[in-house]
C-alpha cells in the first residue's frame, strides 16, 4: 500500500482519526520515512483535516500543536496564531469554519463556510450562538487558525436547538446536522469539532 512518513502535524491527523472519530475512508498507509506533501498525505490517509485548507500552500510545520484544555472542558490546538488584540464581548466577529462531528458513522464533515464562500458572523456574548464556538473565538487573534473540540455541554444545549447557531443553510447539510444535534430520539449529543479561521472583528453597529 502507499507509504508515508508521519510526524509533527501528521501525527495530529493520525491521532485525531483515532481519538475523535475522524476515520479513514480507506486503508491507512504504512508509516515509513519518506517525504510527501501535505495534500498528498491527506489524499493517502483519507482522513478529514480541514484546518489545512485555511493555511497557505507554502506553510511549513514544526512540532505538533499543543492541546490546550480550558476549565469549561473546551480543548483547542492552534495551527496558526494570529496578531493584534483579542475580540471583546459585544464585538462582531467574522470567521470561516468547518464543522465536523465525532458521532457520525459515515464521515465526519457536516458543513463548511469556506466551501460555499459565506463566512459566519456573530456578536460575542449573543446566546444565539453555542457557547463552545464563542469561547473558542474569544481567545483568538485576527488571522489565527484553530481546531476546537466542543463537548456537548458547550454545544447545542437550548431546548429549541434550531435557535442556536451555527446551523448549516444547505438542505443536505441541515438534514445531517438536524439528525445528529436536533434529534429528540437521540439520547446524547456527540462532541463537535470546528476548524476556525478568524478574519476580523469590530464593534457591532447599533
Amino acid at each position: 500500500g502507499p507509504q508515508l512518513r508521519l510526524g509533527g502535524a501528521w501525527a495530529l491527523v493520525a491521532r485525531d482519526a483515532t481519538a475523535h472519530g475522524l476515520r479513514s475512508s480507506r486503508a491507512a498507509p504504512n508509516v515509513v520515512t519518506t517525504d510527501a506533501s501535505r495534500r498528498d498525505a491527506l489524499a493517502l490517509l483519507g482522513w478529514s483535516a480541514p484546518a489545512f485548507c485555511f493555511l497557505s500552500p507554502s506553510a511549513t510545520f514544526g512540532e505538533e500543536p499543543a492541546t490546550e484544555t480550558l476549565a469549561s472542558g473546551l480543548r483547542y490546538e492552534d495551527f496558526k496564531v494570529g496578531s493584534g488584540a483579542l475580540p471583546r464581548r459585544g464585538q462582531r466577529v467574522v470567521i470561516d469554519y468547518v464543522m465536523q462531528t465525532t458521532g457520525a458513522r459515515y464521515g465526519s464533515k457536516i458543513d463548511s463556510t469556506k466551501d460555499r464562500n459565506e463566512p459566519f458572523s456573530f456578536v460575542l456574548g449573543d446566546d444565539a450562538v453555542i457557547d463552545g464556538l464563542q469561547e473558542a473565538v474569544a481567545s483568538m487573534r485576527a488571522g489565527g487558525v484553530r481546531r476546537v473540540y466542543v463537548p456537548s455541554p458547550l454545544g447545542y444545549t437550548s431546548r429549541e436547538k434550531e435557535r442556536q447557531g451555527p446551523i448549516p443553510p444547505g438542505f443536505a447539510e441541515y438534514q445531517r446536522w438536524k439528525n445528529i444535534y436536533a434529534n429528540p430520539n437521540r439520547p446524547y449529543q456527540p462532541d463537535l469539532v470546528f476548524d476556525i479561521k478568524l478574519f476580523k472583528f469590530k464593534d457591532d453597529s447599533p
